[in-house]
């Protein structure tokens, strides 16, 4: 199998007063060319400590890995980790794992074992949006909680949207293909038709954990009608 390489599956997002992180990364769950989280921040000059929230779009092990560091303990000490009450609610009801394939059972205790930590800093939020400026956007499917999360508004909006795409040569022009760990494929499939749709119409700016450097671009309709994806100019400066 060829390896994982999405290094950090996380995106930092700061603004006057706040600095916060959307996903974690994946820590040392997973192989190797993972978990650079740390070092990716350091070079952009942000240390752990300075992270205040963490909005998490769901919990699988490349996303949450990273809110422990390696003696299990919360890698992020003053920050709030913020978890959709469909995902929590879930993954946190052991019950709920005789109803998946046994390949993704393990993610029970694994949930629990990364977010608990944090102790009353857990915080579990129904509807509401988390924070000032941050709407929440369910996009359920992918696991029964998945949700993307929009920063901004009109057409200079960004919207996160988690594992929405997992290839984006395939599953943009062909949205009806889905990944062999989306939980819900019929649900995932009518999510991310709905998503692309109003991502095409409205032409905010959008990414994903799994997408390509530079990592954002708009969604537009081909000659075909099909939906595409136009990459953003490369810039370290965003």
């Amino acid at each position: 199998p060829l390896p994982f390489r999405n290094p950090v599956n996380a995106i930092l997002v700061q603004w006057p007063g706040r600095t916060v992180l959307l996903d974690a990364g994946s820590g040392r769950l997973m192989d190797e060319t993972c978990g650079r989280l740390p070092e990716a921040m350091a070079a952009a000059g942000v240390a752990s400590q300075d992270v205040d929230a963490i909005l998490m779009t769901h919990l699988h092990s490349d996303h949450m890995g990273g809110l422990l560091d390696e003696d299990g303990k919360p890698a992020f000490p003053n920050a709030e980790v913020f978890v959709s009450k469909g995902e929590a609610d879930f993954w946190f009801d052991e019950a709920n794992a005789a109803a998946l394939p046994e390949r993704s059972r393990y993610r029970f205790p694994r949930g629990r074992a990364c977010t608990a930590p944090y102790g009353d800093r857990l915080r579990v939020f129904d509807g509401a949006d988390p924070l000032p400026g941050i709407e929440a956007v369910p996009m359920p499917g992918h696991t029964p909680g998945h949700t993307g999360y929009m920063i901004g508004t009109g057409a200079a909006a960004l919207l996160v949207w988690g594992d929405l795409i997992h290839v984006q040569e395939l599953q943009i022009p062909e949205p009806d293909a889905h990944f062999v760990f989306d939980l819900d494929a019929r649900q995932d499939v009518a999510t991310r038709r709905a998503v692309l749709e109003r991502a095409a119409r409205e032409g905010f700016l959008v990414t994903g954990m799994h997408m390509h450097l530079p990592g954002f671009g708009r969604v537009l309709r081909d000659a075909d009608g099909r939906y595409a994806f136009q990459s953003a100019l490369w810039s370290r400066d965003l």
